[in-house]
C-alpha cells in the first residue's frame, strides 16, 4: 500500500485560499486523507472564503468527501 497523509483543515484551507490546492494535488494525488470532521469545518467556512469550496470538490483522494470515512476510504 502508498503511503497516505492526512490532512487538518489549516494547510487545505491555506492552500485553497492562495488558490495553489494543485500543488497538493501533484504531490498527494490519491493519498490524501482527512476526516469527515474536516471536510465539515470547512463547509462551515465556505460562505466568508469562497475559495474553500475548492476543497470540497477536489478529487485529493480519489474518492474524496465520502460520507463513509475519511476522504478516500470508501
Amino acid at each position: 500500500m502508498s503511503e497516505r497523509f492526512v490532512f487538518d483543515a489549516g494547510p487545505l484551507s491555506a492552500f485553497a485560499r492562495v488558490g495553489r490546492l494543485d500543488l497538493l494535488g501533484r504531490r498527494h494525488a490519491g493519498r490524501a486523507l482527512w476526516a469527515l470532521e474536516v471536510r465539515d469545518e470547512i463547509a462551515r467556512g465556505v460562505t466568508r472564503y469562497p475559495s474553500l469550496g475548492q476543497i470540497l470538490d477536489a478529487r485529493l483522494a480519489g474518492g474524496a468527501n465520502s460520507d463513509d470515512g475519511p476522504a478516500g476510504a470508501g
